[in-house]
């Protein structure tokens, strides 16, 4: 902990400083005549970054994008063969404490890319979007092409400009060592669930139920609830660390947490999002889920399963635009 905490000294102050934060891209340039004048109109220059729907948008400064993707190596289906069982993205900003969550639903039809033992792209194809992990040979490259799927996604035929660059994954089997040592986790259910409560009763996940609670895929609308579950579980987790000290608390247990967790972020980095952590406002933290509906695809790999029809999640284009447009940029002011 002392380690962790001379760390976080040097980031407190910024934490930003921590990421390396690109140059904005050139916006583009939309002539605006100047109103209300009675001479012929000079024209005025209005930078922007999307046109969306008649309107003009700038995307926002100073955050970080975190994908979380879950895994669930003791599941019993067949043929998942490694793929991402949860992925939420938290964009964190770093001079308002905001912090605002997206689930994809691990059905979600997008586009992958399929890389072969030596790092070669051999295909790009649509399909699940949990299957990009997997569609990687190599180790190396499979966290980065579960990246490069997410924000390919998230960019709505290439509408907008995001950057996906960091990640944590977790294990479910190992979820239930965070909650020992939080203590547990408070959780209000949404549905009643078998061996854990009834529908608006608050209870105290420890190991096991916790386990139930993240894997159990029959309650609801199957893994459409199962991902909002996830997103409410990792909230819960978070207003739990912040109730037993924040910044402190979360230094304190980086030792005991970093054993079960994945990562690509550096020690300056989780060192300066743990110092984030008393300003985050935990209960105000803005939730989105995916937009779209339950539906069917013909499976696009070449080879033997090629044109064979699977369910899928079907993203509703046009609104989840707007989500990101929410999340991610700001109407220009004329």
């Amino acid at each position: 902990m002392t380690f962790m905490l001379d760390i976080a000294k040097g980031v407190i102050e910024d934490p930003l400083s921590a990421f390396e934060v690109p140059e904005p891209t050139e916006k583009q340039i939309i002539i605006q005549p100047e109103p209300n004048v009675s001479t012929p109109p000079t024209p005025m220059p209005v930078e922007f970054d999307v046109a969306y729907n008649g309107k003009l948008y700038n995307k926002q400064e100073k955050y970080v994008n975190i994908v979380l993707l879950g895994f669930d190596d003791m599941q019993d289906r067949e043929n998942d063969g490694g793929n991402t069982d949860s992925i939420m993205v938290f964009k964190i900003g770093f001079e308002t404490g905001e912090v605002e969550v997206l689930s994809i639903p691990r059905d979600t039809w997008t586009m992958i890319n399929e890389y072969d033992s030596k790092g070669n792209l051999e295909f790009s194809y649509n399909t699940k979007i949990n299957a990009a992990y997997s569609a990687a040979a190599r180790r190396d490259d499979k966290y980065n092409n579960s990246l490069a799927a997410i924000e390919n996604f998230m960019e709505v035929d290439g509408l907008f400009d995001l950057d996906m660059d960091y990640f944590c994954s977790i294990d479910i089997k190992d979820v239930p060592k965070l909650c020992d040592a939080v203590g547990g986790v408070p959780i209000t259910l949404d549905y009643t669930m078998d061996t854990i409560g009834s529908k608006g009763e608050t209870v105290v996940l420890d190991s096991l139920a916790a386990q139930y609670y993240l894997r159990d895929r029959k309650t609801g609308n199957g893994d459409i609830t199962r991902s909002a579950r996830h997103q409410k579980f990792m909230i819960a987790l978070a207003k739990r660390i912040k109730e037993m000290g924040g910044r402190k608390a979360a230094l304190a247990l980086y030792d005991e947490v970093i054993r079960y967790i994945s990562t690509n972020l550096s020690l300056e980095q989780i060192a300066a999002l743990a110092a984030l952590m008393d300003d985050i406002d935990v209960d105000n933290i803005v939730q989105y889920s995916v937009p779209g509906k339950i539906g069917s695809a013909a499976y696009e790999r070449p080879g033997k399963y090629f044109g064979d029809f699977r369910s899928v999640y079907i993203a509703d284009k046009d609104e989840l635009s707007k989500v990101i447009l929410d999340m991610y940029y700001s109407s220009v002011k004329k």
